[in-house]
């Protein structure tokens, strides 16, 4: 009987001490009752498992009721600075802090290279005229230029009868007053009339005559009531048979002829010849006529 008890007080006190330890190393997560497998000789077998015969199986609390906090008690020696621990991690960034005041102007930085060529942008306004500028100096005379083309050059050649009479007056009828012959009078331009052609032609350019135009004083026409005629043909170098030439006929007083013409040259005398019908009224002539000259290249 002895010898039990003291055995079981072996695995008793054997198992306290087990128990302690575990206490001293448990985490204070871990569960607050243990189970103990215990053989004869007071060793611990298992911990928290099922136990096999002949082991005892030994259950405790562990956990008991906390007693009250002690008092502080005094503060310990500074103790030597620890090591160095690693750094932490990048903190998250701070708000901006205010601006500073403007530092001192730096020096002139180098000359940077150069850019490229822009493209070429919009015309712009037409600016305002400026003020004309002084005459410039006179040029050296240019050389003389290409010879232009022929061109032409027209006036007029009038002439009359400076008071002479177309008709039968004075002397200068053909026949006698009444009677059957034509009363001719020839008018150079500007050189009045006469009766004979070369007293009054006149020598020309080399050009082309036209557009005749004839007006008389009077009508052909007589007191006797005969009808009568005058008319007027231009002569050249005596020719007085042309085709520019007209007729004025009672009662009118003018004629002209502005279709045909007549090509001269250089010396041609020209003249103009009035032919009057027997019978015809005494009268003053004027005419005109078209002289185009021609001008040849220098």
């Amino acid at each position: 009987m002895q010898s039990f008890v003291r055995r079981g007080l072996r695995l008793a006190l054997s198992a306290a001490a087990g128990i302690a330890m575990l206490a001293a190393v448990a985490p204070p997560s871990s569960a607050q009752t243990i189970t103990l497998c215990v053989n004869r000789e007071g060793r611990i077998k298992g911990i928290d498992v099922a136990c096999t015969k002949p082991q005892v199986t030994l259950t405790w609390y562990a956990g008991g009721i906390q007693g009250p906090t002690g008092p502080v008690g005094p503060q310990g020696p500074i103790g030597e600075p620890g090591y160095t621990g690693p750094t932490g991690p990048q903190g998250a960034q701070g708000p901006a802090g205010p601006f500073g005041p403007p530092g001192t102007a730096g020096p002139t930085g180098p000359t940077g290279a150069q850019g490229l060529i822009g493209s070429t942008g919009s015309q712009g306004l037409q600016g305002l005229t400026g003020v004309q500028g002084p005459m410039g100096v006179q040029g050296p005379t240019g050389s003389l230029g290409a010879a232009g083309l022929t061109g032409t050059n027209t006036g007029v050649l009038a002439g009359g009868s400076s008071g002479e009479d177309v008709g039968f007056a004075f002397n200068l009828v053909l026949g006698g007053k009444g009677g059957p012959g034509k009363k001719t009078l020839y008018m150079g331009p500007g050189n009045g009339a006469d009766t004979t052609l070369a007293n009054v032609e006149v020598p020309v350019s080399a050009g082309i005559l036209s557009d005749l135009l004839v007006q008389t004083d009077m009508n052909p026409g007589s007191p006797g009531g005969i009808t009568g005629s005058y008319s007027f043909v231009l002569c050249v170098n005596e020719n007085c048979t042309t085709p520019v030439s007209c007729t004025i006929t009672d009662p009118t007083t003018s004629c002209s002829d502005t279709i045909d013409n007549v090509s001269v040259n250089d010396g041609d005398r020209v003249a103009i010849v009035g032919l009057a019908s027997t019978g015809s009224t005494s009268t003053d002539v004027t005419y005109s006529l078209e002289h185009t000259v021609t001008q040849s290249t220098p």
